[in-house]
Formats: C-alpha cells, structure tokens, sequence
C-alpha cells in the first residue's frame, strides 16, 4: 500500500530494528544458536497495513528494555508499543494517540491508531469515526474511503442505504430519492427513484426506469430498471462480456440470446441484480481468453445469492486489480467466486479477495481460483471494521494463492485474524496451493480458527492436496492471542522447502490438533513451538498443541524429520523453543522421525519402539536431530515421543 511504502521509505536509513510479519510470519529461530533470525533481517514487514518492521526503530536501549513510547515488535512481529521498558501490545482506542505518535510520522497524513492490539495505519475503527457516512475499511483496513457504488452502502450501513457520488457519503433512501418512479437520485445520476413493491417511499436503484411506461422507441421494455429491447434473464445467468464492440451496457440485460445484451463489466452486472437477489444467480464471463478491470469499480463487493465465474473453465478470465485496491470482498453468505484469476499487477494491488463479517464458512466459497502477484495477502479473512464477529470462507479445491507481498513487505497467501474462521479442503488431482509467497504460505493470528484437510499423498511434496510450499519465510503459522482460543485442526497438510524458517510455527498459548501432515527440507525446523511474548507477560502454555494424542489410538502420523538425501530439515524435526524449566509438555505421540544411531535411520513411530535423537541447550534445535528442547540438559519442559523413546 501507499502507506506501507512510505513507512518502508521513512525508515530506511534510520535505526534497525527487529523484523518480523504478522500477516504472513516470524522468522525463525537460528538452529545453532536459537537467537531470531528476525533481529538481522532488515525489510521484513510486519504485516500490519503501513507498518515496515524491518526498517522501525524498535527502542531498544544498549542495557536491555526499550524506551518509553517508543515503536517496537511483540513477539518480533506485531506492532507495538514500549511500556514500562517492556514491548507490549497497544490498548484500543485508548493507544491511538501514542501508536500515532510512535508510528504516525511516516504515514500518509501522520495518520495511525491501535486497532485489536496493533498499532496500524489509519483513522477509523467503525463507520461512525468516518465523517460524512464514508466507510471505514473499504478499501484499506481502518481507513475512511469515499463510497463508489450502492452495494458497498448497503454492506456497511444496511440495505436501505446507496452511494452518493457526489460526497462519497451513504445515504438513506429517504434522503436520496427526489421523486418517486420519475426523478433521479441525488449525487447518483445512473440511479433511478423507484416506489417499493410494499411499505412507502422510495428507493434509489441503479437504471434508467421504474415501469415500461417511462420506455419508448427501439427500447420498449424497462428490464432490469433499463430501458432496453433485450430479453430478460430467465435461467438466472447473467453473462459478462469485456469485448466492448460486442456488449452495450446501455440497453444490457445480461441475456446472452444477443451479444450486445452481455454486460460489459461484473460491476454493471452486480447493479443490475441487487443487492439480495432472492433466488442463486450467476454471473458468468464469456470468455477465458480476456482480461478484465479498467471498467470495474474495485472493491468488487459479491452480495449474497451470487457466484461469480468464468465460461471457460479451462482457461478462466483474469481480472486485474488496480493499484492500491482491494480485488473482490466476500461479506455475505451463499455466494461464491470460481474459475478466477485474479492478479494484483506485480504486486500494486492491495488484497485479492477479502472475506468479512457476514460471510460464512460453509456457503461462502472459493473454489478453482488464482490469487496472485498482491502486495498484501492474497487472501485475507478478517473482522469488517467496528464489528465483533468475523468473516469466513470455505476454501475448495483449485485455490492457488502465490506470489503474494514484496521482498521488502513479505505477505501470506492466506491470513485469517481478528475472529476470522477458514475451513480448506483440498482434492486429489485438484490441489490447494498457498505457495511461494514472500512471506508465509498461511497465518493465524488473533481469535481466528483453521481446519484444513487434505492428504500428503505418496511423494509429497508433489502429492499433497494441500500445500505451503516454498514461502520466503514460514509454511503455516499459529499465532493465537493468547487465553480463550478457538481450537485449530490440520489434517494432511504438506509444508515443505520454506526458506528462512519452519514449515509449521506455533506460538505458546495457540491451539493446533495436527496430523497426517509432512513437513520437511526446511530452513529450520519442521514444527517450531515458540514462547508468546507481549510485555512483561510471557506464555509458555503448550497444553493446546496436539501433534498426537496416543501412539496407539490417536497417532499424530506427522513426518516431521527424515535422513540425509530425502529433504531433512536444517533444524530438527520437532523445536520447543520456550522459556525453560516452566513444566510444559508437549503430546507428540506417533510420528516419523529420525533414530539417534549412526548413521540415523527414518522412524515411524507409531508402530516402531525405537530411540530417537533429543537436544538441549542454547543449539538444541540444530543438526537434523529429531527433537531439540531450548534450554538446560536438566529441563522440566519436554516433548513426549511414544512409543519412541529419548
């Protein structure tokens, strides 16, 4: 984003600081020395809209602590403040003064608050801190933003209200009609005043006519409040054609009986059929030959009732997203994107599909969709702004998110926060793919929940039917806010070849129930179990991480660790890198591993008795062991292998 770019410009050339991602991930631990890396990787973004971690001074002091007020990084990732020599995260609103203060400088307009703990870019937290009715978070998340079609009113404010272009303000409908089923609709000239089917008043629709009557000449017919001689749809697909000398918008219906009655842009389509249409309806775009984007109004917001999709679906249509704006916004159940590429132009756009509060995790889909080339997430499921309960999507078969965020802003491919619930399943012969992304494949953060299913297949990594493969930084992480989390379950996920860290990152204090996954030839280690740290306040709780809960009944079936010349992690295989001595125990029944004989040899240990190689100390997590436990050789804190033993 602009904002995130001159935070990056800002502090070039200013103090380091300590480097991170909360959008995407945390580097990990050094295997030799198990010192962050985050501390000697300048440019790694925190993931925070606007926040560069990896060039913010983070206030630290030569004796130890931080200075007061100062910028600085919770768990070397999330922005925060420095309170009481400690870095702690922000209090909202009561923060958003000092988060200004300490980070507002290099924003555009000096413009930053707390919002759920973070300092970031921006000036709202709800529609109600938006002057004139605009939307907060409509195009960059806590931001005021100008409305620029009625879906976008009716999604933040309510089904009674449209956009106003002239102010860039949402208006009722009481105020916006100026004459019932003649006149237009004050600072919206391509809305038509309408009287309602029941109940008074008006209500300002997108079209030309309200009745046939107002029709005339070789446009008879008032369909789809236009004045047009084309048919209307009766099989509930609307077709969108980009070709400009084939589709009239002017007189479109969406029948594709007659090219020129194809809408030219998704956006002309969407307006067309509400914002609620009472029965599923498609919009489907001719052809997969074409791109599509310089007509649309980005965001483009799906309503409920409506999947989105390309004709072809062996060669589905790109659309391409500006610069600086959000791709498609999922906010309603029952609606889908499908046989999509949706690009952000090397990385210019912001999001490619965002999912928020009152989208749904068993009828919001998308399914057979490429996100890629995004300067943020790929995709980003998310709290919309001012509400309490999250957005939610249901991630099918045929997803790739890749290429997402920049080498000075990492970003994932996938980022679930705030109460945000992703639910993945992946498909044989049809894989889900969050790869190749600077910074995390997946990340979760916040209260948000994950359950992904899929299978490693015979050779993963090419076999698995869900990956996070080849990321800059960390495959998976788990980053929960410590406390009352939600629980996570990751079955058969392949996360392999991660650059700089683990395939799989857990904070203490999260919850993960993982099996039949594999995780290997990574820059560290294949699972790394890591302290919370937020201030004074340090959780070392792991009771809610589950790599396998009985060798017998509840194996964790994780291959997690495997011999020289078959990718083996640089690390080990299992890392609980924690404050030491605190009584923790990690439950890591039955899974593959390596034996502690020379030369080692590949364990499964849900059915072999065998002994496996465990480190300890400063390095522990170093060498291809199977298991390493950060502290002294005498440490109450363990990993319990059985039937494997140490």
């Amino acid at each position: 984003s602009t904002s995130a770019a001159l935070f990056a410009a800002g502090w070039l050339g200013g103090c380091g600081g300590s480097s991170g991602d909360a959008a995407s991930a945390i580097p990990e631990s050094d295997a030799a020395t198990s010192t962050d890396l985050d501390s000697g990787a300048p440019g790694i973004d925190s993931g925070t809209p606007g926040i560069d971690s990896g060039t913010v001074p983070d206030g630290s002091k030569a004796d130890g602590g931080c200075v007061e007020g100062t910028a600085c990084f919770v768990n070397d990732s999330v922005p925060g403040l420095c309170k009481a020599g400690a870095c702690t995260a922000c209090v909202d609103p009561t923060d958003d003064t000092a988060c200004k203060t300490a980070y507002g400088a290099s924003i555009d307009g000096g413009a930053a608050i707390c919002s759920k703990g973070v300092c970031m870019a921006g000036n709202c937290h709800g529609n109600t801190d938006c002057a004139g009715n605009k939307i907060c978070g409509l195009d960059t998340p806590n931001t005021c933003a100008s409305c620029t079609a009625d879906v976008a009113c009716k999604t933040s404010y309510g089904s009674d209200y449209v956009c106003n272009k002239t102010t860039g303000g949402c208006e009722t409908n009481t105020t916006a009609c100026m004459n019932v089923d003649a006149g237009g609709c004050v600072g919206n000239a391509a809305d038509i005043c309408c009287a309602p089917t029941a109940g008074a008043g008006g209500a300002c629709i997108p079209g030309n006519c309200c009745t046939s009557s107002q029709c005339s000449g070789g446009t008879p017919n008032c369909v789809n409040h236009t004045c047009t001689g084309c048919a209307a749809v009766a099989d509930g697909v609307y077709w969108v054609d980009p070709t400009v000398s084939v589709s009239d918008d002017a007189i479109a219906t969406g029948n594709k009986t007659d090219p020129k009655c194809a809408f030219r842009t998704i956006t002309h389509a969407l307006a067309a059929i509400g914002n609620a249409p009472a029965a599923p309806v498609t919009v489907r775009i001719v052809t997969g030959a074409t791109t599509l984007g310089a007509l649309e109004q980005f965001p483009i917001i799906v309503p409920t009732n409506v999947t989105i999709e390309s004709a072809n679906t062996a060669a589905p249509v790109t659309v391409l997203v500006p610069a600086g704006k959000e791709g498609f916004v999922l906010a309603s159940p029952t609606s889908a994107l499908q046989y999509l590429t949706i690009d952000g132009q090397a990385n210019a756009a912001l999001h490619g599909v965002i999912a928020q509060t009152g989208s749904s995790a068993t009828t919001t889909k998308l399914m057979h969709v490429t996100v890629k080339n995004f300067g943020d997430s790929g995709i980003d499921i998310r709290n919309a702004a001012g509400k309490a309960t999250g957005g939610a999507l249901a991630i099918g078969p045929g997803v790739t998110s890749t290429g997402n965020g920049t080498v000075a802003l990492p970003a994932a491919g996938l980022h679930v926060h705030d109460n945000g619930i992703a639910v993945i399943t992946g498909a044989a012969g049809d894989a889900t793919h969050f790869d190749t992304n600077t910074g995390t494949g997946i990340r979760v953060e916040g209260l948000a929940q994950l359950t992904l299913t899929g299978e490693i297949g015979a050779t993963p990594p090419t076999t698995g039917t869900v990956t996070t493969n080849g990321n800059g930084l960390v495959g998976l992480e788990i980053a929960q806010t410590p406390g009352a989390v939600p629980a996570n379950a990751v079955t058969g996920l392949t996360s392999w070849n991660n650059t700089i860290g683990a395939g799989i990152r857990i904070l203490a204090g999260s919850s993960l129930k993982l099996r039949s996954s594999s995780s290997l030839g990574n820059g560290t280690n294949g699972v790394h179990i890591k302290s919370s740290v937020s201030g004074a306040v340090v959780t070392n709780d792991t009771s809610k991480i589950d790599l396998g809960a009985s060798a017998a009944v509840d194996p964790g079936k994780n291959v997690l660790q495997t011999i020289a010349g078959q990718s083996p992690n640089k690390g080990v295989g299992i890392c609980l890198d924690i404050q030491p001595n605190v009584g923790q125990v990690v439950i890591a029944y039955g899974n593959k591993l390596v034996t502690s004989a020379v030369p080692p040899a590949n364990v499964d240990c849900s059915t072999t008795a065998a002994q496996i190689k465990k480190n300890t100390g400063a390095g522990a997590c170093a060498g291809g062991a199977a298991l390493g436990v950060v502290g002294n050789a005498v440490n109450t804190d363990q990993v319990v292998t059985l039937l494997c033993t140490q």
